[in-house]
């Protein structure tokens, strides 16, 4: 995102929240006051030859999430060849795992699991990829692309309680993207600061 001219993704709270308010969205980074002690844990999990532990990736990825403070979470579980977890196995066992503390946490909580056999897209190099999720917006852009957006945008909407069911959900998806509502929003925010309540998930 920061291949993005004036976009930033570090910020400190009171300016995150008067983003959320101000322009109805924030895309953040990871600072050092989101689950400070995530960092020394990944390093003690490469030298202890446990960074493979489904366990300890569950406890790195939804630290930072729960400490976020979103109401609901959508996590993008990748499995394949190009991701952390090889098999639909491993990735279904992680995505439980975690919709479960989630959960178990209070919060409205949903996973998708997503092929990474293969890359997303046609473009390489941040700004290029930048460029390719703007020709989505436009409605273009790759067929692989546009599929998950939606998917990922349904699961949201039906979490936040916007649609009354599944088929709802993925139709005002739908909507919106055709409806070039989606490239307007990006228009009003795109010269915003901001960082990540998103939902995808990498360890």
């Amino acid at each position: 995102m920061e291949s993005i001219p004036g976009f930033v993704t570090s910020m400190e709270r009171d300016e995150f929240i008067r983003s959320v308010n101000d322009k109805g969205i924030a895309v953040i980074g990871q600072t050092g006051h989101i689950a400070p002690a995530d960092k020394k844990m990944y390093a003690l999990r490469d030298v202890t030859g446990t960074t493979e532990s489904i366990a300890l990736i569950t406890s790195s990825i939804m630290s930072k999430k729960l400490a976020a403070g979103a109401d609901a979470i959508v996590l993008d579980v990748k499995c394949g060849a190009g991701a952390f977890m090889k098999t639909y196995e491993d990735a279904r066992e992680l995505a439980e795992w975690m919709v479960d503390i989630g959960k178990g946490s209070g919060k409205s909580m949903t996973a998708v699991i997503s092929n990474m056999e293969q890359p997303l897209g046609n473009a390489v190099g941040n700004a290029l990829e930048v460029g390719e999720a703007m020709d989505v917006l436009k409605g273009g852009g790759p067929e692989d692309i546009r599929d998950l957006s939606l998917r990922l945008a349904a699961e949201m909407i039906l979490l936040g309680g916007c649609a009354a069911d599944r088929d709802d959900a993925e139709k005002k998806a739908l909507e919106a993207l055709e409806s070039g509502k989606g490239r307007e929003n990006h228009g009003r925010h795109e010269s915003a600061s901001s960082g990540c309540l998103c939902s995808r998930s990498k360890s």
